[in-house]
């Protein structure tokens, strides 16, 4: 009788997306399925392929792939992540469950996506400071090489505690950096809104009456009138502009 392969708690194969190079040296993508990375690595060297890098290829209904900001690893989570690691490591549990362990404990969705690749890179073969390198986003490159210098003196607990207090330290400074930069911020915001509200709704009043007047304006008052002129024709357009700006600008 025919078992279907989930009941066998047999994973679903995986699309990868990967680059190498071809017997005769020439640059090639393309994708293929397999449970996990390594298995796709050796059968892309099973071609006579040298591969060159490899990534899971994400659904296109995938929200981590559409907003990637929205599910992006914040910085507080890896702080957490080092110690509750650390923690399982002096406790004796080795790499994997510990893992897996902090893995089932993470409430961010973007962090159990990341621990789950680190779980499998790891079951395929790869050290702990290979996987991390394969997450640049999450984890920087002083901190994997760090943890690569901790697995060849054996102490990645004590070293993974003092990559979560120095990335502390420096997760207060960015805070206080932005509570510095915030209240300029919403000075100059509110400072360009109010003039804009101004040369819409005060400056055309004031224009009338020098129409009536027909006196010759200072220069500055020409440019002003000017930059009323164009905000009042184009403000559809600018509208859009700025909009597209605070997306950009929020986006990065």
């Amino acid at each position: 009788m025919a078992t279907n392969t989930d009941s066998l708690g047999q994973k679903k194969p995986s699309s990868y997306r990967y680059t190498a190079l071809n017997e005769k040296g020439k640059l090639i993508k393309g994708t293929i399925k397999a449970p996990n990375e390594g298995v796709a690595s050796n059968r892309i060297a099973e071609r006579g392929h040298n591969l060159v890098s490899i990534q899971v290829q994400p659904s296109w209904y995938s929200l981590d792939q559409m907003l990637p900001s929205l599910f992006a690893v914040k910085p507080q989570e890896i702080i957490n992540f080092s110690r509750q690691l650390a923690t399982l490591l002096e406790a004796g549990i080795s790499i994997l469950p510990a893992l897996e362990s902090v893995r089932q404990q993470a409430s961010s969705r973007g962090l159990r996506r990341v621990l789950g690749e680190l779980i499998n890179d790891l079951s395929s073969g790869l050290a702990f400071s290979e996987a991390l390198t394969k997450h640049p986003k999450v984890f920087n490159e002083i901190y994997a090489k760090t943890i690569r210098v901790a697995e060849s003196t054996g102490d990645i607990h004590l070293i993974l505690r003092q990559l979560a207090s120095h990335q502390e330290k420096i997760d207060i400074t960015r805070k206080k950096i932005k509570k510095a930069l915030m209240y300029p911020a919403v000075l100059s915001v509110v400072g360009i809104v109010v003039g804009i509200l101004m040369m819409v709704t005060v400056l055309p009043e004031l224009i009338k009456i020098f129409d009536v007047m027909a006196v010759e304006l200072p220069m500055a008052t020409r440019i002003l009138i000017a930059a009323t002129d164009f905000l009042k024709a184009y403000q559809i357009y600018l509208l859009v502009v700025a909009a597209l700006l605070v997306f950009v600008v929020i986006y990065l």
